[in-house]
């Protein structure tokens, strides 16, 4: 038996006529579904069953109802009506929990907590806690003062947001476990790491390991001249382009990396590119604003850590994951990698910012990188304005995988209109349409290589047929299972999606095919509506806002008005 039934809902119960609920629940309607399966959870008008709850409740819950997938979660976790099953579990509480469902935020925090089977993550049970506690849930807060007053974070990586650390202190901390590196040779920028990579697998995956050859005593006397990589060309000033930009070499959790920056500016912009942010790919637009406005932009790069052994078209060669890269034998998840960038962004503020606003830009997996590290790792206070372009597209994991179907999604006209096909759209402009978190079976075994290089498992794998279950790890990785709080930034956020082009195009496809409905469910998740804007630029392909000089125009109004 379920605990905790409110009051109000055993009216509604006891009120509904059981012919009608039933015919309303078979014809698919989700809040009917919920009530019929607590009728039977509770045996309230029909002879109590909890294989026929778990039936009504799963179908409600695959509809997005919260309430329903906090009660199938319960079911799993108590083994009432359908096999035990804590990966079950923890999925359809994370789905109810990020829909803001305090109970299931309680619940998962206790399940993390080691209140059950699911693996014991101190720091994530505190996050989740925390999340009830600031709805009111009595039984989240107690818990949360015995966490903290108990729990000290392990290893060097901070407890996010706890009482002690606070939100600054926490990007403090991060910025403390970057390690700058002596470069012996600028010219060859990886000249300032070691490197130990594990042998390959028979799938041809592999770990790496970076260190620093010297580790620098003082910052300011390790700045080199950058260059682009090794044996390239000099990176130039663009107020002064006879002067070259200095560079900084680092290591943070074995993963190593660059940064190149001009040496002034009363503003600092951080560029992150794409995929593993392995190059430095906006040169150009750092050259436009450093020209345009007194800025400072930092550029990170990324060493080259794991290069995928194969790939599949639209990509010309095989991709480097960079700060994606396992750095053990041990599966990880994006949450755990992004916590590198993160502390590269909270050592950037530190170190180079001074007093000046603080931005952070990309695009792809370049506005992953930049987005959650403020969404997962508490950096908020430290900066003041972000854009994304082309992303993010870290949803939902076992949607890129084809492993959870989504059936609703938004229009791609505004970012925001709720819709199932293209033709609730139509209205909002031309050519408008519904865009939802999906496979990313057209990158082939380019995708499967990357998600199951972190997870350190085949799970992601498109040759696969029929109806998959989701795989646990993977919603580790995934923006979609965060408390609502996570999504209340205290700056401005511009998300520009480059739309309408087909991937043949020789210019490149628009960002339909790089999971365009992910962006559109961060998007909306993304609260107050004044703190955030939706650009769409037609008939563009993926990142092309960059390019096109509408990244950079946006970058300089923004930065004007902080």
């Amino acid at each position: 038996m379920l605990p905790g039934l409110l009051l109000s809902a055993n009216l509604v119960l006891a009120a509904a006529d059981p012919e009608e609920l039933a015919r309303a629940a078979e014809q698919g309607d989700a809040g009917a579904q919920f009530l019929l399966g607590s009728r039977y959870d509770h045996g309230q008008g029909v002879t109590e069953d909890d294989e026929q709850a778990v039936r009504w409740y799963h179908l409600a819950a695959q509809q997005g109802h919260a309430s329903a997938q906090y009660y199938l979660g319960y079911k799993f976790a108590q083994g009432e009506g359908v096999a035990r099953d804590t990966g079950e579990a923890v999925r359809w509480l994370r789905e109810a929990a990020g829909q803001g469902h305090a109970a299931a935020q309680y619940r998962l925090g206790a399940m993390y907590f080691n209140d059950g089977e699911a693996p014991v993550d101190k720091a994530e049970a505190a996050r989740w806690f925390r999340a009830a506690a600031e709805q009111g849930h009595a039984g989240a807060q107690e818990r949360l003062r015995e966490h903290q007053e108990t729990h000290k974070p392990a290893g060097n990586l901070p407890d996010e947001g706890s009482a002690e650390t606070g939100t600054v202190g926490v990007a403090g901390s991060f910025a403390s476990q970057v390690q700058i590196c002596e470069t012996p040779d600028p010219a060859v920028p990886s000249s300032a790491f070691t490197l130990a990579k594990s042998a390959p697998g028979e799938d041809g995956d592999y770990h790496v390991n970076y260190g620093c050859k010297q580790a620098c005593a003082d910052w300011r006397e390790c700045l080199v001249p950058a260059y682009k990589d090794d044996g390239m060309q000099l990176l130039t000033q663009g107020r002064n382009p006879d002067q070259p930009k200095l560079a900084l070499a680092y290591v943070v959790d074995g993963m190593a990396g660059h940064l190149a920056l001009t040496p002034d500016g009363g503003k600092t912009v951080l560029l992150h590119s794409g995929a593993g942010g392995t190059d430095y790919r906006y040169t150009e637009p750092a050259l436009d604003l450093e020209r345009r406005l007194s800025v400072r932009t930092v550029m990170v790069r990324w060493e080259k850590g794991f290069t995928a052994p194969d790939f599949a078209p639209p990509f010309r060669g095989r991709i480097n994951w960079g700060w994606y890269s396992r750095t053990g034998d041990e599966a990880t998840n994006v949450y755990e990698l992004n916590k590198r960038v993160a502390a590269v962004i909270a050592w950037v503020h530190e170190n180079l910012a001074g007093d000046g606003a603080f931005a952070t830009a990309g695009c792809s997996m370049g506005s992953n990188a930049t987005f959650l590290a403020r969404l997962w790792h508490g950096l908020d206070p430290i900066i003041d304005y972000q854009l994304l372009v082309g992303g993010p597209n870290n949803w939902d994991f076992n949607a890129h995988c084809s492993r959870r179907q989504y059936t609703r999604g938004h229009c791609d006209a505004d970012g925001t209109s709720v819709c199932s096909t293209d033709s609730e759209c139509a209205a909002l402009a031309p050519g408008s349409k519904c865009r939802m978190p999906g496979s990313y079976a057209h990158f082939g075994v380019t995708y499967e290589i990357f998600a199951n290089h972190v997870h350190k498992t085949d799970a992601c794998d498109y040759s696969l047929e029929g109806e998959l279950a989701p795989y646990p790890p993977f919603d580790d990785s995934s923006m979609a299972f965060r408390p609502e709080a996570d999504w209340e930034p205290d700056h401005r956020i511009d998300l520009v999606a480059n739309i309408n082009r087909k991937m043949d195009d020789p210019r490149g496809g628009g960002d339909e095919y790089y999971s365009l409905g992910e962006f559109t469910y961060a998007f909306t998740r993304l609260k107050p509506d004044e703190n955030k804007q939706w650009h769409v630029l037609p008939e563009t392909g993926h990142c092309e806002a960059w390019s096109s000089g509408y990244a950079v125009d946006l970058l300089i109004r923004r930065l004007g008005e902080l």
